[in-house]
Order: C-alpha cells, then sequence, then structure tokens
C-alpha cells in the first residue's frame, strides 16, 4: 500500500490516487459480464423485486440513502442535462437475502452474485487498507466509513449506460462520487476521480 505522502501527492498532482486491488483482471471482467448477463437474461419483473436499503430504518421508506439492488434510471426529458439512461445495480451483501427471500435467485442472478461478492469484498478490503494509512495523520477517520453498531454501507456500483448513436458518448462527464471506482471498459479515455 502506498505511503500517506504518495498518496497526498497523486491527489495533488492528478486528483486521484491509483492503488493496488487484490483481484485479477480477468475476475472483474467476469463480474462485468455477468452483469450484462443478469441485464440480458432476466425479466423486468425479477430485476424489479430485487431492491431495498442497506439501513434496517430505511428499509420501508420510498427513498432511502443507501438504496441497494437493481435500479433503473431514464432522463425525465430530452433536454435533463443532469440524467444519462442507464441500468445500474448497487451491490452489498444484503441482497442477496433480499433476493432469495423474495423468490428472485434464478441461474442469472446467482451466476451474477457469484462474480459480484468477491469484487465487493475486495473493494471493502481495499478501502479498509486505504484508510489504515489515512489513520497515520486523521485518526478518526474509520468511523466516518465505518460507524460502530451499523452495518456498513458500501455498495459495488455495476453500471450499464443505454446505447446511443454512433459517435455519441454513453455517460455524460461527471464525478464519480463513490469511495473507489473500478474501471473496467470505457468507450473513450477520459476517467478522472477526485474529491468535489
Amino acid at each position: 500500500m502506498k505511503t500517506l505522502d504518495v498518496i497526498k501527492r497523486d491527489i495533488l498532482d492528478k486528483n486521484f490516487s491509483e492503488v493496488e486491488f487484490p483481484l485479477l483482471n480477468f475476475e472483474l471482467v467476469e463480474a462485468a459480464d455477468s452483469f450484462l448477463n443478469f441485464l440480458a437474461k432476466t425479466s423486468n419483473y425479477i430485476k424489479n423485486k430485487i431492491n431495498s436499503a442497506i439501513d434496517p430504518n430505511e428499509r420501508n421508506i420510498a427513498e432511502p440513502t443507501t438504496e441497494i439492488g437493481y435500479m433503473r434510471k431514464k432522463k425525465k426529458a430530452f433536454n435533463d442535462t443532469n440524467n444519462d439512461d442507464k441500468e445500474v445495480f448497487h451491490y452489498h451483501p444484503y441482497v442477496e437475502e433480499v433476493a432469495k427471500e423474495r423468490d428472485c435467485l434464478t441461474t442469472e442472478v446467482s451466476q451474477f452474485f457469484e462474480h459480484a461478492r468477491p469484487v465487493y469484498d475486495a473493494a471493502v478490503h481495499t478501502t479498509k487498507k486505504i484508510i489504515e494509512v489515512l489513520e497515520t495523520k486523521y485518526p478518526e477517520i474509520r468511523f466516518h466509513f465505518f460507524p460502530q453498531n451499523m452495518p456498513e454501507r458500501f455498495h459495488l456500483r455495476f453500471l450499464k449506460y443505454d446505447p446511443k448513436k454512433s459517435g455519441e458518448n454513453l455517460g455524460r462527464a461527471h464525478y464519480d462520487r463513490g469511495t473507489i471506482t473500478l474501471a473496467i471498459a470505457e468507450s473513450s479515455p477520459g476517467l478522472r476521480i477526485g474529491v468535489p
């Protein structure tokens, strides 16, 4: 793992810092492929049933802050520049319980979870390692990411933009607000990770 000084220098120079990730590229590709297979072969009825919240206190409210599972995002209007048409799945281990309870464990759903789980575990592990480095200077930072006596609020976001006309970018310019971004496939270079 990089030292705090190296991470800080990277962020000042590039607005992001690359760190080692404990999975091989083919494992990430398998997870991405199983996500695309899930989207293609799972009915909308099943996909829409796989949705909940990480926080038990938010599981029965309309718009939880910790939403997990499948979501379909559509532009609200033709001139809507704040959104892109996309399908999203926020993976968290609890979503597997949701799918089982709602009788949604099809072959495609199970295969997707089987490939998403190790990526999620590796992302949480990597985040904890980064936090250990940050704690040398900021001793209370762990509790901002891992509050005591609360479920981990991390989720792994799988995202597929809807196809567009030839020559158009799939996603508008944006910052990824998550803790870690895994850029597996891009239609063009330019992913930038930074702190807003």
